[in-house]
């Protein structure tokens, strides 16, 4: 089983100094000065923030999940979760749609709402730092031992995406995407050679296939070991509003 990194916070010894909320700028090129020191909220200017409760602190960042909702919603693989941890974001694939943050049960991404070419942000770990070895910027800069990076096990790296021909497709598309989506999603991917027949959901009043249906049956098809399954379709499906964005919600996020 592959071994990840996560980042273990003690709010137990966190004396509020905030030095991790200015490493974090410093590695982040983000500005810090004692009026975003101030700013009690994460945005898209500050990804991590010290909060004050009484005598006590507790600090917010990005939780770079296991199984990252963000990631899962995301159409264009923008959003990633590595082997080594990090959740991180590639700029040049984010089409904008803002699903992760939608998706997101902290509130995590920000967006750059004031930019003319906006971007996504939110705290991806150091990945060039865990990738070296290195404790994070935030850790080093800390007054106390309040933050560790601690190996933990991660199943998501080792398992298989499933893709599932939905209906007849031409024979050479699905062998032509599976190398594209495991590169995409960092996972082995294995076509299911049997197909999902999409006749069983026909709804005749809309002369579509019910998308929840299919998530459904594909949901009862899925492997033990499988990471997710991903429909692929030639059909036209009626979509219920937003069962892309909480699909996880609906169907455990296993099923495309």
């Amino acid at each position: 089983m592959s071994v990840s990194k996560a980042l273990l916070y003690d709010a137990t010894v966190c004396i509020g100094c905030k030095q991790c909320e200015g490493a974090c700028a410093t590695q982040n090129k983000l500005p810090y000065d004692d009026a975003v020191a101030a700013e009690n909220a994460q945005s898209e200017h500050k990804l991590t923030v010290v909060l004050t409760r009484g005598e006590k602190f507790m600090r917010r960042l990005c939780m770079n999940c296991a199984d990252p909702a963000c990631a899962s919603v995301c159409p264009v693989g923008a959003l990633r979760k590595t082997a080594a941890g990090p959740v991180i974001y590639d700029e040049n694939r984010c089409m904008g749609c803002r699903y992760c943050m939608v998706a997101c049960p902290f509130s995590v991404p920000k967006y750059e709402w004031n930019k003319l070419l906006p971007r996504v942000k939110k705290c991806t770990l150091c990945p060039d730092r865990v990738n070296a070895g290195r404790h994070r910027p935030r850790n080093s800069a800390s007054q106390t031992e309040e933050v560790r990076v601690e190996q933990t096990d991660c199943r998501s790296a080792m398992m298989l995406l499933q893709l599932l021909p939905i209906g007849e497709l031409d024979g050479g598309l699905l062998p032509a995407l599976a190398p594209a989506m495991a590169d995409t999603f960092s996972v082995p991917c294995e076509l299911v050679t049997r197909p999902l027949d999409p006749l069983f959901a026909y709804h005749r009043e809309r002369q579509q296939c019910h998308s929840s249906e299919i998530l459904q049956a594909m949901q009862n098809r899925l492997q033990p070991d499988s990471w997710r399954m991903l429909g692929v379709a030639e059909v036209d499906l009626y979509i219920p509003i937003l069962t892309f964005v909480f699909g996880e919600a609906q169907r455990g996020d296993r099923a495309r």
